[in-house]
Order: C-alpha cells, then sequence, then structure tokens
C-alpha cells in the first residue's frame, strides 16, 4: 500500500472547467484516505486562498514553465486545444503535445523521487498527455493516466515511439489509462494496443458545504421559488439555448444561469422575461458555485447531439443530491438513465425539454442523484485508482 502519491495537472491556474476542480478534488480525495499528496502543476492553482487544501502544491520550475508554454503556443496555432478541435492534429500540435508531455513525465518523475523510500505512483489527469512516450521515459515507476475522450488521433505518434522504443532495445512496458466512459474501452485498446484500460468515474460528490435556506438568502431568492439551475462554461458541445427556450414561458420556474456561459446569451433580450432569468456570468468562484447549486430545485445540462465528454455540472450536481435533466446521446444522459438521477430530453428540443420537466418526479430522482454521487465520491474513486497502481506494480 503506497502512503504518498504524486497528480499532475498543468492547466491548474486556469479559471475554466475540470482544470482548478478535478485534481484537487481527487488530492483531497487521496489525503481522506491517509496519503501523502503533492500535486504538480505549471504556475499555481486557481483556487489558492480561497479554498483549503491539505495536499502540496509544486510548481515545475522556470525552465519547465518556458517549455510548457512553447508547447502550449505550438498546440494552440493549429486551433487545437484540449481535445475540442475538429480535425486532427498536424505536424506542429504533435510536436507540441509531444514536448509537454516530455516536460510533465521528467518534472513529475523528479518529484516523485524527492520523497524517502519508494518513489511515489504518479497519477496524471491534464488533457493532451501523449502515454506512449512512458515507454521510453516512464521509467520503472507506476502511471495511471486519465483520458478524458477516446482521442486516439495521436495513435500514429504512439506508433513511432514504439518503433523507437524497439530500435533502442528498452523493454515493452504496459500503460494504464483511465476512462471514464466505458465504450471507450474498446476503441482506446484497440487502436493503442499497449495500454491497459481500466473504466474509473470522474470525482463526484463533494460534502454539501450550504443548506437550502441560506443559500437561497445568500441569492436574494425566495424560500417557495422553484430554481433551475444552468450552469456551464459555453463551449461548443453544450446548447444553452434549448434551455433558455424552454423557460422563456415559464414563469412558475425562476431560471438561474451560471459560469462563462452567459457569454454567449443575450441579456438585454432575457431582461424582458416575465420571470427574467438571474444571471452570474464569468469565472464562479468556489462559494458562490456552492450556493447556486444549493439552492437549486433542479439541475438543467444541454448538450449538442451525441456529445460524449465528461461534464463537470452533472458532478456537482450529484454532490447536492439534485434531480438532473439531460439531453440523450451524452455521457452525462448515460449516468442519469442508470441511476435514475433524473429525465432526459431529446438534444436541441425545447419541447421535448418541457415534457421531461413536468414528468420530472422531484423525489425519486433526487435518490438517484445521491446514488450517482455516491459511486463517483471521492473516496470511492480514488480507492479505484489506488487498486490499479497496485495491478501495475
Amino acid at each position: 500500500m503506497t502512503r504518498s502519491i504524486v497528480i499532475v495537472e498543468d492547466r491548474a491556474q486556469m479559471p475554466l472547467g475540470h482544470f482548478p476542480n478535478l485534481f484537487a478534488d481527487l488530492a483531497d480525495g487521496f489525503v481522506e484516505l491517509g496519503l501523502d499528496v503533492d500535486v504538480l502543476t505549471r504556475r499555481g492553482w486557481a483556487f489558492e486562498g480561497s479554498r483549503a487544501r491539505s495536499w502540496a502544491l509544486h510548481l515545475a520550475g522556470p525552465f519547465a514553465d518556458r517549455l510548457l508554454g512553447l508547447a502550449r503556443r505550438a498546440m494552440a496555432t493549429s486551433g487545437y486545444f484540449a481535445g475540442r478541435s475538429d480535425r486532427p492534429p498536424g505536424l506542429t500540435t504533435r510536436a507540441g503535445a509531444a514536448l509537454r508531455t516530455i516536460v510533465l513525465i521528467v518534472s513529475a518523475r523528479r518529484l516523485a523521487r524527492s520523497r524517502p523510500g519508494e518513489p511515489a505512483p504518479i497519477v496524471v489527469v491534464a488533457m493532451d498527455f501523449l502515454p506512449a512516450l512512458l515507454s521510453i521515459l516512464g521509467g520503472g515507476d507506476r502511471w495511471l493516466i486519465w483520458q478524458y475522450s477516446p482521442d486516439i488521433w495521436f495513435s500514429r505518434t504512439a506508433h513511432v515511439v514504439e518503433q523507437i522504443r524497439r530500435a533502442f532495445g528498452r523493454p515493452a512496458r504496459h500503460v494504464w489509462l483511465a476512462v471514464h466512459d466505458d465504450a471507450w474501452a474498446d476503441t482506446v485498446a484497440e487502436r493503442l494496443p499497449d495500454v491497459e484500460v481500466v473504466s474509473i468515474p470522474l470525482v463526484a460528490s463533494r460534502r454539501p458545504v450550504l443548506d437550502r435556506i441560506a443559500a437561497r438568502h445568500a441569492l436574494g431568492l425566495d424560500a417557495d421559488t422553484r430554481v433551475a439551475l444552468l450552469f456551464a462554461a459555453g463551449h461548443p458541445g453544450q446548447s444553452p439555448e434549448v434551455v433558455v427556450e424552454a423557460f422563456r414561458d415559464r414563469p412558475d420556474w425562476q431560471l438561474v444561469i451560471g459560469g462563462e456561459v452567459c457569454r454567449r446569451l443575450d441579456a438585454a433580450t432575457l431582461a424582458d422575461w416575465r420571470t427574467p432569468p438571474l444571471m452570474f456570468g464569468g469565472f464562479v468562484e468556489e462559494s458562490l458555485r456552492e450556493r447556486l447549486f444549493a439552492s437549486a430545485d433542479v439541475a438543467v445540462l444541454s448538450f449538442v447531439p451525441s456529445y460524449r465528454l465528461s461534464s463537470g455540472t452533472v458532478m456537482d450536481a450529484a454532490s447536492y443530491a439534485l434531480p438532473i435533466l439531460v439531453s440523450t446521446g451524452s455521457l452525462a444522459a448515460d449516468l442519469v438513465e442508470r441511476t435514475g438521477a433524473g429525465e432526459l430530453f431529446e438534444a436541441e428540443s425545447a419541447r421535448s425539454l418541457l415534457d421531461a420537466l413536468d414528468r420530472l418526479d422531484p423525489q425519486l430522482a433526487a435518490q438517484g442523484s445521491e446514488r450517482l454521487g455516491a459511486m463517483s465520491s471521492a473516496e470511492a474513486v480514488c480507492r479505484a485508482n489506488l487498486a490499479t497502481l497496485g495491478r501495475a506494480a
């Protein structure tokens, strides 16, 4: 049983989506299991000073920082960022991703070996990491790489790395990839045959720190108001316009909108509603996010058809056992359907969303959402990580 662990997230300083949240929830979970946790990042943490932590935060260092910046610019040049491009990566992008991965491998190994005794295992939650390079540079350390999507565009890079490994006579080694969508396992295993795939959910549940009454009082909401929460980053995979259209003619519900998604909506038009939405735009800091979820009666998630990446909102909703309305075809919809955490509606259909709202059984959905939170609790997820790292040993 390892007593320490290293987590890698070089974008922790970015106030966007999973970057400042997911690794921190994972680190907190490992600490609660009694482990010493060291986190490697590039330029600190977006929540430093506003959210307590019991784990050590390490910067990659000035030279590594410059190299990571160069890699980021190379990847951004071709329009590829965080797996959200609609075209395969070109040579510049591949070179940038390779440079970034090499820097993170070297920095993580140095940190893992800085403690006395056996080197700490390493969990990488950073996006766009090329696990194939571990066959050359990973040494004998234990690695678990979280795969956010079945992004196998870099399989060509993996093939090149494999040829280099054979040419230099380096021994083959297994690399463990954690996916949170079972449907991706066969795809990844088929195109990256040298990896072992394990299904591990994203961290969902946190312990609520506010009750409904206190949260609503802080937001100026009446105790009897029915509140629907749309909380989103506003990236191209989301379809907030469907939610706005559905709730426009429902003055019996108060729509609350939080996050960068507000930039995609016309605030002037929304102000003409009989019950105008409450909007909290931009980067939502931790305490406000807690208030928004604690005060809601239902969380609404709307994606473009067949969106299969993870959703931080469904994770936060499960923390508060909120009933969830979610569009079909998404990974979040699979989770909601499996646990009974709410109702599904047809993607990009406001009419279907209203039908789902009207047939929602709040009590049953809350019970299902609680099941979803338990299934993806920090303890459950961290124990699954440790079990996988134990097999990797």
